[in-house]
């Protein structure tokens, strides 16, 4: 086995310190209630909480993820709009990546998206 093609080859490895987003975008479906969040962050030994929330135009939560113990680099979430706050937007996602006992949130980055379809 060669363990330097190994994706936990310890040299990728950064310290939870520098864990941060590489990439986040909030993508609507073409089903007007779905919306598809990509994200990708570097390997780390410590494995990280991730929250993402959609917030509409008013600041008011539509819909949250908390995803625990995230060791993938990349990841995709499709997260549901209620149908009842699906003309409130524009939209923002929120996503921050915590470090629980260590450093707590290490990084917190938003995107504003609007839903491509209406109902």
């Amino acid at each position: 086995m060669n363990l330097t093609a190994s994706p936990f080859n310890q040299d990728r490895f950064v310290p939870p310190q520098q864990v941060k987003f590489l990439e986040l975008k909030a993508e609507p479906q073409a089903n007007p209630l779905k919306v598809r969040v990509f994200a990708k962050k570097p390997p780390s030994k410590e494995f990280p909480t991730i929250e993402l929330a959609i917030l509409d135009a008013q600041d008011n939560l539509v819909t949250e993820a908390t995803l625990i113990t995230v060791f993938q680099e990349d990841f995709v979430i499709t997260m549901h709009i209620p149908e009842q706050a699906a003309e409130n937007g524009p939209f923002v996602l929120h996503a921050k990546i915590i470090f629980e006992d260590s450093i707590g949130v290490n990084d917190h980055q938003k995107r504003s998206f609007q839903l491509t379809h209406t109902l």
